[in-house]
């Protein structure tokens, strides 16, 4: 039965115009209300009411795509399956139209702290909801965020409140560290998980990648294993995005791009993405290299930021003034000569931080006073 709810949940999500994997912040505050607005004895909301309210928040082309679905006549929610049904929520594939800038949570935080919640929950009476201690427990001892980010969490609270799925993950999304950014170092740690020809990141490098950022307590690390649904290209913008925000470490003396500004650049990615594969191909780069760097032929640039070339020497050029053969064969034409997420923050961190500074300096020009009384 909860199959088929999981379904129409994941297919409501997949017809609106959020077209994403992970959370947005509305999404989860969708969740709350309908759990708030329908309260009724035991925590269970009936068909009709979850019909209800659907219709209420503009899904009704759902039934027009899916007339045979079967909602039970008894319960469609509770407590208890609350915390799976947000993680299919979370974890529907969909064409990547998400506004990155907008407050979200990834795929692996939702399953994250929804494995986390669950766990605590049954180590009491497994109902769905946490006591006031309990959260306090959970939060004290296995969230390892900073105490003030803690405390603000806490503080969503009363003393005596029983807190379900919903609301623990929409206080967790609400007061979210926003981290220190990523500087050249840990771009490229993230960028070396991807390759080109990649279905999926490597699970095992993953949760390595995971366990330094300390998200959890040591009782949890097991939660960082998860069963991947996303392409690797896909998958490595939201690790992006994740490693930016729960980064506790960044070079004092390294220039760093910061985690709004990571958010930014996968928005400028996405709406030139424009298969929404998760890479760049000549055609979706072409118009980035004419507006970022009009001297250079795209093919190159596109060539020296390629998950198939790339090495991280600093990048060398040949301006569009140098004649050469043609070089539009190969590789360039069988879909490997793309550019991922991770590769494209590279070029916006060359951009910004290490093309000024390696540009060759122009020889001073001398004076023409100096110069007209021959010194």
């Amino acid at each position: 039965m909860y199959i088929k709810i999981s379904l129409l949940f994941c297919a409501l999500y997949f017809f609106t115009a959020v077209r994403s994997v992970g959370l947005r912040e509305h999404q989860i505050n969708s969740c709350v209300e309908l759990s708030e607005r329908y309260k009724i004895i035991n925590n269970v909301i009936p068909r009709m009411r979850t019909m209800t309210h659907l219709m209420d928040l503009g899904y009704k082309m759902l039934i027009n795509f899916f007339p045979s679905i079967e909602i039970p006549t008894t319960a469609v929610i509770n407590n208890k399956t609350m915390p799976q049904l947000l993680i299919n929520l979370a974890s529907v594939e969909k064409e990547d139209w998400i506004d990155w800038e907008e407050q979200n949570l990834t795929t692996h935080e939702v399953r994250i702290f929804m494995g986390m919640f669950t766990i605590q929950d049954k180590k009491g009476v497994h109902d769905g909801l946490l006591t006031y201690a309990e959260l306090v427990s959970l939060i004290n001892n296995d969230l390892t965020l900073k105490p003030d980010v803690k405390g603000n969490i806490k503080n969503e609270f009363n003393n005596g409140d029983l807190i379900n799925a919903q609301k623990f993950l929409a206080a967790i999304l609400k007061h979210k560290p926003e981290g220190k950014g990523l500087d050249k170092k840990q771009i490229q740690i993230c960028s070396s998980l991807y390759k080109f020809d990649y279905d999926h990141l490597p699970a095992a490098s993953l949760k390595d990648l995971l366990l330094k950022l300390q998200i959890v307590s040591n009782e949890y690390d097991s939660l960082l294993e998860f069963e991947q649904f996303q392409t690797a290209a896909n998958e490595l913008k939201e690790l992006l995005v994740l490693w930016s925000e729960y980064n506790k470490d960044v070079d004092a003396n390294s220039p760093s791009i910061t985690s709004m500004e990571v958010r930014e650049y996968l928005c400028d990615f996405s709406m030139y993405d424009r298969n929404g594969d998760g890479v760049l191909n000549y055609w979706e780069f072409e118009p980035i290299a004419h507006l970022y760097m009009p001297e250079y032929r795209a093919m190159d640039v596109l060539k020296k930021y390629s998950d198939l070339y790339f090495t991280p020497e600093i990048p060398e050029f040949i301006p569009i003034s140098q004649s050469y053969p043609d070089i539009y064969i190969g590789d360039y034409w069988d879909g490997k000569c793309t550019m991922s997420a991770a590769m494209f923050l590279h070029l916006k961190y060359f951009l910004r931080f290490e093309r000024k500074r390696l540009a060759p300096k122009k020889p001073k020009k001398k004076s023409r006073f100096l110069c007209c009384y021959g010194h």
